[in-house]
């Protein structure tokens, strides 16, 4: 390889680490009446609500506990209409996976989060080479500039979000299974699942599916116990009017105008990922809506399933594990953060790289390129300039422009599952390769997830 190509590979990563920095430092508020690590400030307000003996889906329980931790003018405000985003509406098993942090005042209690988040991230990272077998310095750190520089972990840092360490403990979870630790690899997945069960569930039925019932029984065991737990301390202190109180939240989110409706004008709409938001455009009715989702959906999730083989090799492959994340994100309500899983295939094509899977490689990092779109680029935009005013209510706008990265997740999702169910074997064999004591002979893609 030329020297040419190896420093152009250099500069690719070099950018994208200035990308990523970039946005690190724009996300990052200064000290200002603001809530900020928002997402975790709300479930962690409804967690020491819990605590104290208060209802954790009584809004005004989470605003009381959040006024009493000490939280400061860093992290948050005292104003409710500054607070009328958040939401109770965490499942009970989340509540009890963030009493560690929630026991703390609201300061040390985000720092610790932060770190732990980070030293999952860090130790996602190490996990990933391993399991797609990344060995040479030049790749590793592509992974890592792709990584840190894509809208999905950007906006999960940003908001110091659950799927963060949840996707990181799924990751890890693989990792261990890989390594024969079974039992380690279903405590992994379990309180993966107790901290988030949208990500966590579609892995647990995954490795069912492929009859690895040591790992997904232990996991759906830690489950059920975590959320009887909290369950059992909300009954017996005469919280009984939990379960209708967070029914009644779930639902508020969803009306027009709030933070989690799904339809056009939303005003969180744009890091939505799932087919709803591309259809609802130009469909109206609900359950038209949802059986068009199911039209489209079926065929990829029967086609994917039908070329899984059951056993253990695929608890341990990237590609069906990223479309295991991919599909389960799109059929209901689901979030951008939640794509950290797909660092998994982003993993899984910087591999390709170095192998006879060269163009494949590049073709799935081309699919993931649409990632690196910051998640406020419109909103962004939009404050600044009225010349798109006279369109953005316009159906093209609408469904095209704010749900762009439910499109980027779902050409994604089609084009690994091509590969997944046309691919003739699990891996390719290594490239011969010459190294040089001053640089690694292989190229890297401009691309990234």
């Amino acid at each position: 390889m030329s020297r040419g190509v190896f420093r152009s590979a250099w500069t690719y990563i070099f950018i994208l680490l200035l990308f990523a920095a970039a946005q690190i430092a724009h996300r990052t508020p200064p000290v200002r009446h603001d809530s900020f690590f928002f997402d975790f400030s709300n479930v962690y307000s409804a967690s020491r609500a819990w605590l104290n003996g208060q209802n954790p889906y009584n809004i005004n329980d989470v605003y009381t506990a959040w006024a009493g931790s000490n939280h400061g003018r860093y992290l948050g405000t005292d104003d409710p209409a500054g607070m009328r985003t958040w939401a109770a509406v965490y499942p009970p098993s989340s509540l009890l996976m963030i009493a560690p942090f929630a026991a703390l005042s609201a300061v040390p209690g985000h720092i610790l989060w932060v770190a732990t988040s980070n030293a999952l991230l860090i130790a996602t990272f190490i996990a990933l080479f391993s399991l797609a077998g990344i060995h040479d310095r030049l790749s590793r750190i592509l992974l890592i500039a792709c990584a840190l520089a894509s809208a999905p972990l950007q906006c999960a840092m940003e908001s110091g979000q659950l799927a963060l360490p949840s996707c990181a403990l799924i990751i890890l979870a693989v990792f261990a299974f890989s390594k024969d630790r079974q039992i380690l690899a279903g405590i992994l997945l379990g309180v993966a699942t107790a901290m988030k069960v949208q990500v966590g569930a579609p892995f647990i039925l995954y490795y069912l599916f492929i009859r690895q019932w040591r790992v997904a029984t232990l996991a759906a065991i830690l489950f059920a116990v975590a959320t009887m737990a909290t369950i059992a301390r909300m009954e017996s202190i005469g919280i009984s009017t939990w379960s209708a109180d967070w029914h009644r939240n779930v639902a508020m989110t969803l009306d027009l105008g709030q933070i989690n409706d799904p339809r056009p004008g939303g005003p969180f709409r744009n890091d939505m990922v799932n087919l709803q938001t591309l259809l609802d455009v130009v469909i109206h009715r609900q359950l038209d809506i949802n059986f068009c989702v199911v039209l489209l959906y079926m065929p990829l999730l029967v086609g994917f399933l039908s070329h899984v083989r059951p056993g253990r090799a695929a608890g341990t492959d990237l590609l069906a594990l990223s479309l295991v994340a991919a599909l389960s994100m799109l059929p209901i309500y689901r979030r951008l953060y939640d794509s950290v899983l797909l660092l998994m295939l982003l993993a899984w094509a910087i591999a390709r790289l170095r192998t006879n899977e060269r163009a494949i490689g590049i073709a799935v990092l081309a699919l993931l390129g649409e990632f690196l779109v910051p998640i406020d680029l419109v909103p962004f935009i939009l404050r600044r300039t009225h010349a798109f005013d006279s369109i953005i209510s316009s159906p093209w706008w609408q469904g095209v422009i704010v749900p762009h990265h439910a499109w980027g997740l779902l050409v994604a999702t089609v084009g690994a599952s091509y590969i997944f169910n046309h691919r003739t074997r699990p891996a390719a064999a290594p490239r011969a390769q010459v190294e040089t004591p001053h640089h690694s002979a292989v190229t890297a893609s401009p691309h990234s997830a």
